[in-house]
């Protein structure tokens, strides 16, 4: 797999092949540069600004500190490419660069870079970098919102974590007790791995008590703690005060983390709930996607993702169920080169009401690496959790993989099947299959399928369950991620 480094993309802004499809042979190539010509802008920054202008002409612009404490209900900034600095703010919710106001429904308060750095990588002349200083003795983020700042959107800044200085618990990009905002576009590296300690539960991006906020289309590099565990994440979800619930996680592409996604919670009562995670390109993480860790997720769907293992530490794709989860859906992800596929960590107990369907499992890293785990001691009865699981594909072109439930492997589908129950017993996997996926070309991590695929819908009983192709839930579908004309990871303005 590239580093973030080599990640070109061609001049629609979309991964490099400009289908929407992943592949590992598009890194190559010329890197386009593109504009963000979505908006109408009100207001102008530079780099270079007086701070005696007003701000409304590119001859008469602001400076980012007249922009944050000037701009209203309806503005639209547009930064130019350059450096931007503040002072640290000491306080882990509240970013260095932090508006003043806060925008209104219809209204939003708009900041975007000229150039979205997600889509412009490498062409570091076109970032809008926004670094603050280090003289402070407990850091702070770089952007976002919070203390109840709300309709505010950052899109397509670049942070390098080399240049903003980091705490536990916190990270460069900090949505804190917010509705409505929305994060998109924007490039951070990380550089977490040299950091010292503290540096525990430090993200990317971290959402806490967040409300109807979307973060969508960023490049996350690199966000790892000291022990390289699940708590360096891309995206990391917590719930103190309130819940965090109604939130958009989509098409990002997060890549060498510790953990892609991590819908992690917070000790006490509050949960996440209804988040949708989909449609991410997770490559070369410790851990992809994790749901209810310390406290619940409910009501979520995480679907059409694409997880790539680097072949060697990827220890699971999809974990659910440390803590209690329940009514999730997990539906229509493409699964390669992880030890683990799909875990349900102790089902029984912490995880009901849960569909886990249209998957593909292909490859498990290691000889005799699990399709599918139900830990814990209730790991030999059909808990309701597993009652969902059904119309998957496991495929391992080696033929060693196995699915284990409690204490035992089971090297065949066939003996998996048997020891659920006799089909039908729910849906306990009674309709997946064992059969090669034929992806289009999966040595260059083209996992479209082929037209003699047989996970198409013509080949199996897959349902449409989250009405995805808009025919309803009953219809029949693909498995894997590519379908109703997903684009997977970044996409086009």
């Amino acid at each position: 797999m590239p580093t973030f480094q080599d990640v070109t993309l061609n001049a629609t802004g979309s991964v490099a092949g400009g289908d929407g499809i992943w592949r590992s042979n598009d890194l190559s190539g010329t890197t386009n540069s593109v504009e963000n010509t979505t908006y109408t802008p009100t207001h102008y920054v530079t780099a270079t600004a007086s701070g005696s202008d007003n701000g409304t002409s590119p001859s008469t612009p602001w400076t980012m500190a007249q922009a944050l404490t000037n701009a209203t209900a309806g503005n639209i900034i547009r930064i130019a490419p350059g450096t931007y600095s503040a002072t640290a703010t000491n306080d882990r919710f509240v970013p260095a660069h932090h508006p003043t106001n806060s925008g209104t429904s219809g209204n939003p308060i708009v900041f975007y870079a000229q150039y979205p750095a997600a889509l412009n990588q490498g062409q570091t002349s076109l970032y809008t970098s926004m670094t603050h200083d280090e003289s402070g003795t407990g850091g702070s983020p770089t952007i976002g919102a919070g203390n109840g700042r709300s309709y505010i959107t950052w899109d397509g800044m670049y942070i390098d974590e080399a240049t903003a200085e980091y705490e536990s618990d916190s990270g460069p990009i900090v949505l804190f007790s917010c509705n409505n905002v929305i994060i998109k576009n924007c490039y951070v590296d990380g550089n977490t791995p040299t950091m010292p300690v503290p540096s525990d539960n430090h993200n990317s991006i971290r959402m806490e008590d967040a409300v109807d906020c979307e973060v969508a289309n960023n490049y996350l590099f690199n966000a790892r703690n000291v022990s390289d565990t699940h708590n360096g994440a891309g995206i990391m979800v917590y719930a103190f005060n309130r819940d965090s619930t109604g939130c958009n996680i989509h098409n990002n592409h997060i890549h060498s983390c510790g953990i892609g996604v991590y819908l992690k919670g917070e000790q006490g009562v509050n949960t996440i709930d209804n988040f949708d995670v989909h449609k991410n390109l997770i490559t070369d993480c410790k851990f992809g996607i994790e749901c209810g860790a310390v406290t619940g997720v409910t009501g979520s769907r995480v679907y059409q993702n694409l997880v790539i293992g680097d072949g060697t530490t990827c220890e699971y794709a999809i974990q659910l169920g440390r803590s209690e989860v329940s009514l999730l859906t997990i539906a229509n992800n493409t699964i390669a080169k992880c030890e683990k596929g799909i875990e349900f960590f102790d089902a029984g107990t912490h995880a009901a009401n849960t569909d886990t369907v249209n998957n593909i499992v292909y490859d498990p890293q290691t000889a005799g690496s699990p399709y599918f785990v139900n830990m814990g001691a209730d790991g030999d009865s059909v808990t309701p959790a597993m009652a969902g699981l059904d119309d998957n594909c496991y495929y391992d072109p080696q033929s060693t993989a196995q699915w284990h439930k409690g204490p035992t492997d089971y090297s065949s589908l066939a003996t998996w099947q048997a020891a659920l129950g006799t089909c039908p017993v729910g849906d306990a996997d009674c309709d997946s299959i064992n059969s090669d996926p034929l992806f289009t070309d999966a040595a260059n991590e083209d996992y479209t399928l082929t037209g003699s695929s047989p996970c198409l819908a013509a080949n199996q009983s897959a349902t449409d369950i989250l009405n995805l192709q808009g025919g309803g839930t009953g219809a029949s579908i693909d498995m894997g991620c590519y379908v109703a004309g997903a684009t997977v990871g970044l996409a086009a303005l």
